[in-house]
């Protein structure tokens, strides 16, 4: 706030000026402030500060003209998604995209086996409860999207074969996705998208390709939907 003021000059024809301004202020004793188009910084009209019908509105060269009103919103806001895995690229998209992420529950099946895998073995739950007579049953409807497998052994070769409600051929539901060449220790396998409903049954066999692995754990992670 400012001291009362008299007008240092009357800028208008009409209330005995000798000419109209053509930078009007409005300069009133009856009032406690001085008002004027707009407040330009560093002498330039594109770092500007004024009003926008009922907004106090903000000008400059990189991030352009906002009102008081946007800078409140999360929409306006910028969000860096490098390296987060988002797709978002402002506060509000931001938001919704991790409520999304949380509503997507995820879950996983352990699967064990000892000794040796035999080229075409079932892989089930484990050595003792073979794919072929006690399949993996899914609990809910679901996406498969990644494949965790250890083993022991070196320079393994071979494809694991994934099943879905029965062991023919026409129940394959992927054939190369998880495969090795000359491998030690196993590997992960991300970007699978393959669905389920719940009470599927799952089922994995080993397709030799040249050394077999030993003592392996296989880990499925699914997506529930």
């Amino acid at each position: 706030m400012i001291d009362k003021v008299k007008p240092l000059k009357i800028e208008h024809s009409t209330l005995g000026g000798t000419e109209i301004d053509p930078f009007p202020r409005e300069s009133d004793p009856s009032e406690d402030y001085l008002a004027g188009k707009g407040i330009a910084l560093e002498n330039l009209d594109t770092f500007l500060i004024n009003k926008s019908a009922t907004n106090i509105q903000f000008v400059d060269p990189v991030s352009g003209t906002r009102t008081l009103e946007s800078l409140h919103k999360a929409a306006d806001e910028s969000f860096s998604n490098v390296g987060n895995g988002f797709i978002a690229t402002n506060t509000q998209a931001a938001i919704e995209e991790s409520a999304v992420k949380l509503a997507k529950t995820r879950f996983s099946i352990t699967c064990v086996f000892n000794a040796t895998i035999a080229a075409n073995q079932w892989l089930g739950y484990s050595d003792q409860l073979p794919g072929d007579t006690v399949p993996i049953r899914i609990p809910r409807n679901s996406i498969l999207r990644e494949v965790t497998v250890s083993f022991a052994g070196s320079l393994v070769d071979g494809v694991i074969v994934l099943y879905k409600n029965g062991t023919a051929a026409g129940n394959i539901i992927n054939s190369t996705t998880i495969s090795f060449v000359n491998v030690t220790g196993g590997g992960v396998f991300s970007g699978l998208n393959l669905s389920f409903n719940a009470g599927d049954q799952l089922r994995g066999r080993w397709t030799d390709n040249g050394d077999n692995p030993n003592d392996m754990a296989i880990v499925y992670f699914f997506e529930a939907v």
